[in-house]
């Protein structure tokens, strides 16, 4: 059965994952440090799921806060499943 974790910090199998999905698959980006480096830094958590110690999803959330309207609130961003995990119905864990 997989094992949800949550972190403030992201595990590098999981940066690794996205960076392949996103852009090496898109042939696009310059390299992880440029444009996934805040990852290494989040302002907000990671939650994933892994198997046998292997990561087969994750996503990040951050908080969003707007100072102007008094509300705040949140995004999720980099949604990843691993292709062999895909439609086994995951996301009720």
């Amino acid at each position: 059965m997989p094992q949800v974790e949550i972190s403030t910090s992201c595990p590098l199998d999981f940066i690794d994952a996205i960076w392949k999905e996103f852009f090496v698959k898109s042939n696009r980006g310059v390299s992880v440090e440029y444009n996934l480096g805040w990852l290494y830094q989040i302002n907000g958590f990671y939650v994933g799921l892994r198997h046998n110690g292997k990561i087969i999803a994750g996503l990040i959330m951050c908080p969003i806060a707007s100072s102007m309207l008094s509300r705040s609130g949140g995004v999720i961003g980099f949604v990843w499943v691993s292709p062999e995990h895909r439609g086994l119905g995951h996301s009720g864990l």
